[in-house]
């Protein structure tokens, strides 16, 4: 019972230690600076803007906003959607059936919304690997879209 304790003082003296620096981090970037410690990463994120064709300094318009995150939505609930549709041949999938179109397109459809209603039975309809990489991937995702909703220019 005590080792719970240590992990979690030593999760918190992490937590806090890490706070300040990431702050620091996160106020940079968001003035349009870039720290020295990740110009190391430029190389890579310019070839990704490339590949993706964005232009990094370019502002976006509430326009073009709004369909990065209608596409962002979109190709998500597909690609959930898939997932559970063929979750059976996938490892650990053999003690689950595939999900139906229609009950697959409504989990995926509220786990993008973070509405996460559940119309089937949990643990036992879905692998670990659905959970793992469908489910929870768009648990983070749909709170992320939320969050950066705001920040329409």
């Amino acid at each position: 019972m005590s080792s719970y304790f240590v992990q979690g003082f030593l999760f918190l003296l992490i937590l806090l230690a890490a706070a300040v620096p990431l702050g620091w981090y996160i106020k940079e970037i968001m003035q349009g600076k870039t720290p020295r410690f990740v110009r190391f990463i430029q190389p890579i994120e310019r070839l990704t803007y490339r590949v993706i064709g964005s232009v990094s300094k370019k502002e976006m318009t509430a326009k073009t906003y709004l369909f990065s995150v209608l596409a962002v939505s979109v190709f998500s609930i597909i690609g959930l959607t898939g997932l559970l549709m063929v979750q059976h041949w996938l490892p650990q999938g053999a003690a689950v059936e595939n999900l139906s179109f229609d009950l697959a397109l409504n989990t995926a459809v509220s786990f993008v919304t973070n509405t996460n209603w559940q119309a089937y039975a949990g643990e036992e309809a879905l692998t670990n690997l659905s959970q793992a990489l469908g489910l929870t991937v768009q648990n983070f995702l749909s709170a992320a879209v939320g969050l950066a909703i705001p920040c329409v220019p």
